[in-house]
């Protein structure tokens, strides 16, 4: 199933099995559903996805999300901000940056990546992996806390620590 947003602003809110998509003159939800296509009209649009205690998988570029679990897969294109909340289990997320400067920032128990057109974060997550491709953007690693939650690696050109 394919869904397209407006030029507004729209919200989704993704867990269990059960998707909201909601803006201006509209709200839509579906339950069940095990492949789900959700594309930006462009509008600043926020995905909050939920996940389960089950061994959640969340990949987040600049312009895709995918969220799989139990079976089930969320996609998301084009979306200005990402948040993942992987609530409990073996969760594995994986960023990968964009074309320009992003900053990768590293909490104990979350992280994010932040750039000129999108804001993805991520929380209660057991690893992460960021990538970062070999562009001429200056791609900065921040750590804020000295120990973390989760195990974290990372690839390619990050400036930082």
């Amino acid at each position: 199933m394919k869904l397209y947003g407006t030029t507004q602003a729209e919200t989704i809110i993704a867990s269990n099995g059960h998707l909201r998509f909601s803006g201006n003159r509209f709200d839509t939800q579906i339950f069940g559903g095990n492949d789900v296509h959700v594309v930006s009209g462009g509008g600043n649009d926020v995905v909050n996805l939920i996940g389960s205690e089950l061994n959640d998988t969340f990949w987040a570029s600049t312009v895709f999300a995918q969220h799989d679990s139990n079976g089930r897969r969320l996609k998301f294109s084009q979306f200005k901000t990402v948040n993942f909340d992987g609530v409990s289990g073996n969760d594995l997320v994986t960023f990968v940056d964009g074309e320009g400067a992003d900053t990768l920032t590293l909490w104990r128990g979350e992280a994010t990546l932040v750039g000129s057109s999108h804001n993805i974060r991520a929380k209660n997550i057991k690893r992460l992996i960021a990538r970062s491709a070999i562009d001429d953007g200056t791609d900065r690693i921040v750590r804020k806390d000295s120990s973390l939650d989760y195990l974290f690696e990372s690839f390619g050109d990050w400036i930082g620590n």
